[in-house]
């Protein structure tokens, strides 16, 4: 009897064991990995950290700053606009009973009146959507639900022709663009239609003569005196950038082109002349719109850079 209870109490002793040495290893393990999952998370926020854009966006997690929502976030969790756009251009699907594909972000381009008469182009951000073989009669269908729907057509933004369309609405803050081009034979077209949320207000008392003086003084100071009678023309105004022309007062007499940008709300001229802009010119602004600058010359490489 005595030797049953001893040899009990060995394998009791025994087994005690082995699960004292199975929960240390366990132990062991999850500090380890622990420690590991510390050390890659440290790493991660090394390696994003310095990739912050100047309003402190981490560009490669995906997240780019809303100007409308004054903060950081990903287009595809909460979009920038306000989201009535999306709802507006999914009801006219809806409504219409047309295939329209899309809803995806976009630029919407827009004419505006400044101050001094000149028209200037401007660029907002909202979303739109499109169909291939688009036909007329649709297009009129569309056209028909902006009217009902109290939108007026802007003349400034609309041109007509025998191979495109381009008519603007606008009902307040809502601006959309509806486009066609490229008619076929069949009376079909490529269509699309853009809309957004824009406070056209702030272009009436935009400073225009504050833009055309900054450029046409910086111009004159790398030209020389041969600038001073130089016409400073507006055509383009993306936010912070814009676009333009430097003429003579005498028509036909030549000019070029500039590009300016707000830097700490004082325009600085980024680039003037004709021909194509170089790289160099335009690193110091990486926000600078495609839309404004789609390529430029590296001269490093010596080739074309479509940005």
């Amino acid at each position: 009897m005595k030797k049953i209870i001893l040899i009990l109490f060995v394998i009791i002793f025994f087994l005690v064991g082995i699960i004292f040495l199975i929960n240390k290893d366990k132990g062991d393990s999850e500090k380890n990995l622990a420690g590991k999952k510390i050390n890659t998370d440290n790493q991660d926020k090394q390696l994003i950290g310095g990739q912050r854009d100047e309003h402190g966006c981490l560009g490669p997690a995906g997240y780019s700053w809303c100007e409308a929502k004054q903060k950081c976030l990903r287009e595809w969790e909460e979009p920038c606009e306000n989201e009535d756009i999306f709802a507006f251009l999914q009801k006219i699907k809806e409504e219409t009973q047309l295939e329209l594909s899309g809803i995806a972000p976009t630029n919407v381009f827009w004419k505006v009146e400044l101050n001094d008469g000149q028209i200037a182009e401007t660029m907002h951000k909202g979303r739109g959507m499109g169909m291939s073989d688009f036909s007329t009669e649709n297009i009129n269908k569309i056209k028909n639900y902006m009217l009902s729907k109290g939108y007026s057509l802007d003349k400034t933004n609309t041109l007509t022709d025998t191979e495109v369309l381009f008519d603007g609405y606008i009902m307040e803050n809502r601006i959309c663009t509806l486009s066609a081009n490229s008619f076929k034979q069949d009376g079909k077209a490529e269509f699309t239609i853009d809309c957004a949320d824009a406070n056209l207000d702030d272009y009436k008392n935009f400073a225009v003569e504050d833009l055309k003086r900054s450029i046409k003084s910086q111009i004159i100071e790398k030209r020389g005196s041969s600038a001073n009678d130089l016409v400073i023309k507006i055509s383009k105004i993306y936010g912070d950038y814009s676009l333009g022309g430097a003429v003579p007062p005498v028509q036909g007499a030549g000019g070029g082109m500039w590009i300016g940008a707000k830097v700490n709300n004082n325009w600085k001229l980024v680039w003037d002349g004709n021909g194509t802009i170089s790289c160099t010119d335009i690193d110091p602004y990486p926000n600078l719109p495609i839309e404004i600058v789609p390529e430029c010359y590296d001269e490093t490489k010596g080739e074309l850079i479509i940005r």
